[in-house]
């Protein structure tokens, strides 16, 4: 899990990041070749360490704009997500 973390946030296969949230910090949110089932939102800038969560909506469907807000303000807020199911 800890290698293909670090894979996720400095592969160079990521797609075009775009912004999101509402949190305190500009965030981003972007798909990576490597992990295609997935969608990744982080800040926007990676000065320091920050705590990372797996997201999982739990009934296996994919909603991605009801869950793409909830981790939008997240990852604006200092969080990086992995979140299943891609934009």
């Amino acid at each position: 899990m800890g290698a293909a973390l670090a894979l996720l946030l400095w592969a160079t296969s990521l797609s075009a990041a775009h912004p999101v949230g509402s949190g305190p910090e500009p965030a981003i949110v972007y798909a990576d070749a490597a992990l295609p089932a997935h969608t990744v939102y982080r800040p926007a800038q990676l000065a320091s360490r920050y705590p990372v969560m797996p997201w999982g909506k739990g009934d296996g469907q994919a909603q991605a704009s009801f869950v793409g807000n909830d981790c939008g303000l997240c990852s604006g807020s200092g969080w990086t997500l992995r979140r299943q199911f891609p934009e």
